[in-house]
């Protein structure tokens, strides 16, 4: 069998990377053909010339430091160790590189192979992503003055109602009282969801990661909330079952979920007598919801894009912005959950909600 002989500069220029071998005085003496390339010079134009050819200027002095120090002290150098590094091409323009390091003895002469690959992509990705951090991060600032900012201003005419109603109350002749006393319970519970619900808002948007960790929510409670937030027409019945399943997640953002779907249940439903039911089972680790009407529904080519802003589940409805459906869709993923529609046995629309669950005995 012939014998296959190959030689180093042979040997190099298979390696996909960079590479230069370089002696202690800083002198190149071999580079491969993608060097060359990296650094836009011709094939072997590289070799026997110093290494600051390569390197912007302010950086040569403290370069030549580094070399003379490795040589003295080798040490293997691995890609991705963290040091800004750039490189020099022959029209002066500099780019990121990452380089490996590792020493050699070639014809009893130590010497260091550097390993050189172009980092500009990744390191225009992680400067978009520290930038788009940056921009999140000012964004959810102003969010939370904005949620601050609401809790404030909405939580004083609360108020003002609630002195209002007090003062009526006791204006009010006795007989008068008795006769008014359930629809006056009725507001009071309606103001209490409604500060309640304000209050989540306003911790919500100044929650943290950490303050945001998810918790056990008892949903029968939030539907209670829930329906004393709504203003129900004659001809809407609401039926909420007892004991629904508990599940895990932000108990103010769950609440907003259900009052969406609910309003919409009612804007939506133009029977002479309308129906709404909400229940739920455990299934092994989910809680598993279902809202579900005999309103119009929404057909089966509309029930992807229901859920995409600013789209519609019907046509000929000329006061919906195309939104509530979006937030509700968003709001499940962030919480860790999933929705569709499908038919309902009442004859309109089923929403099925599908949770994590969560052991009542957890608590709130």
């Amino acid at each position: 069998m012939k014998k296959l002989v190959i030689s180093l500069q042979e040997t190099i220029d298979f390696l996909p990377d960079g590479v230069l071998i370089v002696q202690d005085q800083g002198r190149i003496v071999l580079a491969n053909a993608q060097a060359a390339k990296l650094f836009d010079y011709p094939p072997g134009a590289l070799a026997d010339q110093e290494l600051t050819l390569l390197i912007p200027a302010r950086y040569q002095h403290h370069h030549a430091k580094l070399v003379t120090g490795f040589f003295h002290h080798p040490a293997i150098r691995s890609m991705g160790e963290g040091r800004q590094l750039l490189g020099r091409r022959r029209d002066g323009t500099e780019f990121d590189v990452d380089i490996a390091l590792s020493s050699v003895v070639i014809n009893d002469t130590p010497m260091v192979v550097a390993v050189i690959r172009d980092m500009t992509h990744q390191k225009d990705l992680e400067r978009a992503l520290q930038w788009k951090n940056e921009q999140l991060e000012a964004i959810n600032t102003e969010l939370e003055r904005f949620g601050f900012t609401i809790s404030h201003d909405l939580k004083s005419p609360l108020a003002n109602i609630h002195a209002i109603i007090h003062l009526l109350t006791r204006a009010l002749p006795p007989a008068e009282k008795v006769a008014l006393h359930e629809h006056l319970q009725e507001v009071n519970h309606t103001l209490y969801a409604m500060s309640e619900l304000i209050s989540g808002v306003a911790a919500y948007s100044k929650a943290t990661v950490a303050d945001a960790a998810v918790v056990a929510v008892d949903m029968s409670a939030v539907l209670q909330e829930v329906r004393y937030l709504l203003l129900l027409p004659p001809h809407i019945r609401l039926h909420l079952a007892d004991d629904l399943p508990p599940t895990r997640g932000n108990k103010t953002k769950l609440l907003q979920v259900f009052l969406n779907l609910l309003s919409n249940a009612i804007k939506y439903n133009h029977q002479a007598e309308g129906l709404i039911h909400v229940s739920g089972e455990s299934r092994a680790s989910q809680a598993v919801y279902y809202v579900e009407d005999n309103g119009p529904g929404i057909a089966p080519a509309l029930r992807e894009r229901v859920f995409d802003l600013f789209e519609k589940g019907t046509s000929t409805r000329t006061d919906s912005q195309g939104i509530g459906l979006a937030i509700v869709h968003k709001v499940m993923q962030e919480q860790g959950g999933r929705i569709t529609i499908d038919d309902s046995p009442l004859g309109g629309a089923r929403f099925t909600l599908v949770l994590p669950h969560a052991p009542p005995a957890t608590g709130q």
